[in-house]
C-alpha cells in the first residue's frame, strides 16, 4: 500500500513539474520581445484577430510546404566572372548605364529609380526567399508546433548554409556591384534579411527534428560572416556610413553575436556604436537628414528607424536603454518617432519632395490610402507576423 501511495506521489509530482514547464516556457529571440510573443501566443486563444493572422500564416506555410522550393545562390549564372558559384553577387540597383560614354561606363546613380536589369543578375532573390519562408515557417512553429514546418526549413537551410555545392560563401564581397567602380560591392544590405533567418532558427531550433548537426553548421557559417564584417576590409567598410546603411551594420553584427552566443561582444559592439548612431543620424528635432535627403524619404526614414527599434529590442537584452538616450545636443530615437507620428495628423502634409519634385511619400508604403493624409506605422513584416509578433500599444 505504502509503495503504491509513494508511486501515485511520485507521478503526482512528474505530472506538475511537466505543466510547470509548459507554463513557464520561455524563448531566445534576438530582435522580438520575449514576453511579447508569449502573450500574443496565449491571447491567440480568444483573440479574433490574432486568431485571423495565425490561420492565415498557417495557410501562407502549407503554401510553402507545397511549393517545396529550395535557395541557392549557385542557381543563377554569375553576372561576374571574377566570383565563384558559391559567391553571392549582385549590382546595385540605382545604378544606370552612363549615356555619355560608348560602353556605359562608369554606371550613373539615379536615386530612386530601379534599374530593372540589376534585378535578373542578382541574388536578392534568393537570399529574401529564403528569409521570407524561414521567418513565417518559424513564427508559425512557435503558434501551432506543427514539425512539418521545421523539417522543411532543416532543409532550406542546409541547401543555402550547408550542402558544399550550393551553400553561400559567407561574405558579401560582390553585392551591390556598381559596373566601372572597381572599390563597390561589400555592401551588407542585402545580408539584412539575415535578422529574419536566424529569429526563424531560434524559434525552431527547440525542436526535436531540428539537427543537431545543423546547429553547429549554421553556427559556424554566421561566426564567419560576423568576423567577415569585423576583420575583412571590404566588409569593415560598411562602418563607415553615417546613415540607415550605418545603423544596419552595427544591428546585423550585435544580432549574429547574440546568435553565436558571443554576448559580450554584442555587448561592445552596441555600447561602443548604438548611442553614437543615434548622435551622428538624429537631430534633436527628430529629423534624419540623411534619410529625407533620399529621392524616396518616408521609405529611408521608417527603414532606419525599424532598424533603430531592433537595435533598441537587443539593447534591452544587453542591459542598455538606447530609447530613452538622449545625447549632448538633444538626439533622440523617441525624438524621431514622434517627428514621424506627427504625421499621423491628417491636417499634415509630407512636404519633402520626391523624384521630379512630387510632394507625395513613396507609394510603395502608402497601401492605396491617400498619398497626402497618410496614417501609417514602422511595420516590419507583412499584415500577419506583425499582429502575431509586435504588440499594438
Amino acid at each position: 500500500m505504502t509503495q503504491m501511495k509513494n508511486k501515485f506521489i511520485f507521478v503526482l509530482l512528474q505530472s506538475f513539474l511537466i505543466f510547470f514547464s509548459c507554463s513557464s516556457q520561455t524563448i531566445n529571440t534576438i530582435t522580438f520581445d520575449n514576453k511579447n510573443l508569449l502573450r500574443l501566443r496565449d491571447a491567440s486563444n480568444y483573440d479574433l484577430n490574432i486568431q485571423k493572422a495565425k490561420n492565415e500564416l498557417i495557410k501562407k506555410c502549407n503554401e510553402i510546404l507545397a511549393n517545396s522550393k529550395t535557395y541557392s545562390v549557385t542557381y543563377n549564372i554569375s553576372a561576374y566572372p571574377f566570383a565563384k558559384s558559391n559567391d553571392y553577387t549582385s549590382r546595385s540597383r540605382y545604378w544606370w548605364p552612363n549615356p555619355k560614354t560608348l560602353d556605359g561606363l562608369p554606371y550613373i546613380l539615379i536615386d530612386g529609380k530601379v534599374n530593372r536589369y540589376s534585378e535578373k543578375v542578382s541574388d536578392k532573390p534568393m537570399i529574401d526567399g529564403l528569409a521570407n519562408d524561414i521567418i513565417h515557417l518559424g513564427v508559425a512553429y512557435f503558434y501551432t508546433k506543427d514539425e512539418s514546418y521545421v523539417k522543411w526549413a532543416s532543409k532550406i537551410l542546409d541547401c543555402f548554409f550547408v550542402n558544399n555545392k550550393t551553400r553561400m560563401n559567407p561574405n558579401f564581397n560582390f553585392s551591390q556591384v556598381v559596373p566601372g567602380q572597381d572599390d563597390s560591392g561589400g555592401s551588407i544590405m542585402e545580408s539584412v534579411v539575415l535578422i529574419n533567418v536566424i529569429e526563424g532558427i531560434q524559434l525552431m531550433k527547440s525542436s526535436p527534428n531540428f539537427p543537431e548537426q545543423l546547429k553547429i553548421e549554421l553556427n559556424s557559417w554566421f561566426l564567419k560572416y560576423l568576423n567577415w564584417m569585423n576583420s575583412d576590409p571590404v566588409g569593415k567598410k560598411n562602418a563607415r556610413y553615417t546613415n540607415n546603411r550605418g545603423t544596419y551594420y552595427t544591428l546585423l553584427r550585435c544580432a549574429i553575436a547574440l546568435y553565436v552566443n558571443n554576448v559580450e561582444l554584442s555587448r561592445d559592439i552596441f555600447n561602443d556604436e548604438a548611442f553614437k548612431r543615434v548622435d551622428e543620424q538624429i537631430s534633436k528635432e527628430g529629423i534624419m537628414s540623411k534619410e529625407i535627403s533620399r529621392t524616396l524619404p518616408l521609405g529611408y526614414v521608417k527603414y532606419n528607424l525599424s532598424g533603430f527599434l531592433q537595435l533598441n529590442e537587443i539593447g534591452k537584452k544587453l542591459g542598455f536603454d538606447l530609447f530613452n538616450y538622449r545625447g549632448a545636443d538633444g538626439q533622440s530615437l523617441k525624438n524621431a518617432l514622434a517627428w514621424l507620428n506627427n504625421f499621423r495628423d491628417q491636417s499634415k502634409v509630407w512636404k519633402y519632395s520626391t523624384e521630379r519634385g512630387i510632394t507625395t511619400p513613396r507609394l510603395l508604403s502608402m497601401k492605396g490610402q491617400d498619398e497626402t493624409k497618410v496614417k501609417f506605422t514602422v511595420e516590419r513584416f507583412d499584415d500577419c507576423l506583425e499582429t502575431l509578433t509586435i504588440i499594438k500599444e
